[in-house]
């Protein structure tokens, strides 16, 4: 009887232990997931930079031709691209409550060169202290091709402008994470515009 109690104590110190772990490892992984989310694009940076400086050692060192060493740039690079997108792939940006952003920032149906373009904004949410919200801003024409993609940044308690500005031929917009903080999209988007909203990281 006493053998067979001290196996039942040992199984619920055993199984207790194993519920904190369990418990902790849980928390742990909510914890980094939240961390992740937040400083995504300092993260993102971060890998590319690793990348850069992995690119340069390897073709520093690599007893090769100059043709070899240019293929295994070219690879390296392709590569740690590859792996950002990934990241934005498996991570990405949450953009939502797009009729409040685009309504708050002044988006809508608007006229260029004679032609209808939907201007759509979507963001993500401001802190608690309304200091920083990511804005999506998305263009498209009237049959609902998405024709070009930015993001910038408004600080809901600057006395800055953050609704958008309408020219003749430009949209403007201010980016409060930005080294331009004046900004313009030009009307109507180029062929290029149209590359860059379908290719990750080129907004």
């Amino acid at each position: 009887m006493q053998a067979g109690g001290k196996n039942v104590k040992r199984i619920s110190i055993t199984v207790l232990i194993l519920i904190v772990c369990g418990f902790v490892l849980d928390l742990t992984g909510v914890k980094t997931l939240l961390f992740l989310i937040e400083y995504k694009q300092a993260i993102t940076r971060l890998i590319a930079f690793v990348f850069v400086i992995v690119i340069t050692c390897v073709i520093v060192k690599a007893k090769a031709s100059r043709k070899i060493k240019s293929s295994i740039a070219i690879f390296l690079m392709i590569g740690g691209y590859a792996c950002v997108c990934l990241y934005e792939f498996v991570m990405p940006t949450q953009y939502a409550r797009c009729d409040f952003y685009s309504q708050k920032l002044s988006g809508g149906v608007k006229i260029f060169d004679g032609k209808n373009y939907k201007v759509s904004l979507c963001g993500t949410g401001s802190d608690d202290m309304q200091s920083g919200d990511e804005i999506r801003l998305q263009v498209f024409s009237d049959t609902g091709v998405l024709l070009a993609t930015r993001y910038f940044s408004v600080n809901w308690n600057e006395s800055f402008p953050n609704s958008l500005e309408y020219g003749p031929d430009r949209i403007t917009y201010y980016d409060n994470n930005g080294r331009d903080f004046k900004t313009h999209l030009f009307m109507p988007p180029t062929a290029l515009d149209w590359v860059r909203a379908r290719i990750p990281l080129l907004n």
